[in-house]
């Protein structure tokens, strides 16, 4: 059912009070369509003249917005221009869901007075949800920033004209013009930004990154994505063939979010193949916890083994088929559940897979006596366990074992990371770059047949060049 359907039927009533609340819980659906993420507060209103019917409202978030709802354009346009206050960039709705005919009552005395609200009807917010563009992912955030930052009057045609945006026209500098003022004078700056983000990044994953000129900086929106721009933009991009072999792209987004941001929008990538992703930023993103088991077969999926060749979100966390084993990477620690059992490896078993590595702390657990060796002084005890292990005649075993690294992307400073051998697991409390938990999942934790150097680095980087 259309919004003019939903309000035509709660307006078919006699009864006042049947009215006002059948039209605002059709008004309330459809706003709680546009955006989940908004809480809406009814004021006990209706129809006012200053005060809103509805106030919507962001978790966590700075702001709300006012709702004022009219009966038709022409109650919009006769009402006086500082009815509504103007502080929250109200929303006003006509609800008349007649076919507008001819010239809209002129408005303009009120968009002047109130540059910020948003004066929109029925049959725009219909557009908006259509199924028309809904691969889109600029067409999905200009819907996800319709009530967040929407402002102007914003009737059906130019509804149509903002969920038809593609960014091929930003390839065009006559026609990125006109798409750049159509959205600045729909949209707040914040949210004109994210959606002219979204289309660069669009134009440059199918083509080609831009080179700026000598002394140029470059022409491209920077700044953190938000969760809402990743959701419309990710999982649309990450099953676009194209784009999925452009390495330097896929680093420049990398810069743009975090291993913890990709987590937080997993449902929305459950199965998508993000390897593209993944190895371009394994050195820069990091994460606190990577988990080796085994493999579980999909009922009816006889190659379950061979399913190795894509990092994809399934049932949670991050992961990897290799061989009978299914590596597992997450920020959240909630999203991976170590195995139980207090087994451990011996010295002389995991000395090789150790080799290269900066120690920082190892638990020896001997027949007669146990040694825990820290790394206070240096910053690596290598040299330390060998010769407790030469000097003294005991067979040791090694429940945990701490391994140094540097700080991922830019940080300062190291990291230390646990490994624990009888969970199966690797974890650093403070986080690690996702190539180092990766590396030490794969050769310590899987000593006893330990991933060839060759297929470890297939995991997490390309042939690509970076520009991380």
């Amino acid at each position: 059912m259309t919004f003019v359907e939903a309000l035509e039927n709660a307006k078919d009533t006699r009864d006042r009070q049947a009215y006002i609340s059948r039209v605002k819980a059709a008004v309330v659906r459809e706003l709680s369509v546009l955006d989940s993420s908004a809480e809406i507060q009814d004021t006990n209103y209706f129809n006012h003249s200053a005060i809103p019917d509805l106030v919507l409202s962001w978790p966590k978030e700075r702001g709300e917005r006012n709702i004022y709802l009219r009966h038709s354009y022409e109650a919009i346009a006769a009402s006086p221009s500082d009815a509504i206050d103007k502080t929250l960039d109200p929303v006003v709705l006509s609800l008349d869901t007649r076919p507008l005919a001819g010239v809209v009552p002129p408005i303009d005395r009120q968009i002047h007075a109130s540059p910020r609200a948003l004066i929109t009807d029925p049959q725009a917010m219909d557009v908006l949800l259509s199924d028309h563009r809904a691969d889109s992912p600029l067409a999905g955030l200009v819907r996800a920033n319709f009530i967040r930052g929407g402002k102007g009057h914003i009737d059906r045609p130019r509804a149509a004209s903002l969920v038809d945006l593609n960014a091929t026209q930003l390839e065009d500098k006559a026609a990125a013009s006109l798409v750049a003022a159509l959205i600045g004078s729909s949209f707040s700056e914040d949210a004109a930004a994210r959606i002219t983000r979204t289309a660069q990044l669009i134009s440059v994953a199918m083509g080609e990154f831009p080179e700026p000129e000598l002394g140029e900086p470059s022409t491209l929106i920077g700044g953190k994505l938000s969760l809402a721009e990743l959701r419309h933009l990710l999982p649309w991009l990450l099953n676009q063939p194209r784009a999925m072999g452009n390495g330097r792209f896929w680093a420049y987004v990398g810069g743009m979010m975090t291993f913890a941001d990709l987590e937080k929008i997993r449902e929305n990538l459950d199965g998508i193949d993000v390897s593209p992703l993944i190895r371009a930023n394994a050195r820069r993103w990091s994460a606190k916890r990577a988990y080796l088991g085994l493999a579980t077969p999909v009922e009816g999926d006889e190659t379950y083994l061979t399913r190795s060749d894509h990092w994809s979100f399934s049932k949670g966390a991050l992961g990897i088929d290799i061989g009978e084993s299914r590596l597992l990477l997450a920020d959240d620690s909630k999203l991976i559940h170590a195995r139980g059992g207090s087994s451990s490896a011996t010295w002389i078993d995991i000395k090789d897979s150790l080799k290269g590595l900066k120690l920082a702390r190892v638990e020896l657990h001997g027949i007669r006596r146990s040694v825990t060796i820290n790394a206070e002084q240096s910053d690596d005890v290598s040299g330390d366990v060998d010769e407790v292990t030469d000097s003294l005649d005991d067979d040791y075993f090694v429940g945990e074992v701490a391994v140094r690294f540097a700080a991922p992307g830019d940080e300062p400073g190291n990291r230390d990371v646990d490994v624990q051998f009888g969970k199966g697991l690797v974890s650093g409390s403070k986080g690690a770059a996702l190539a180092d938990l990766v590396q030490l999942a794969t050769t310590v934790l899987k000593f006893r047949a330990p991933l060839p150097d060759g297929q470890r680095l297939a995991l997490i980087s390309d042939d690509d060049d970076s520009i991380a």
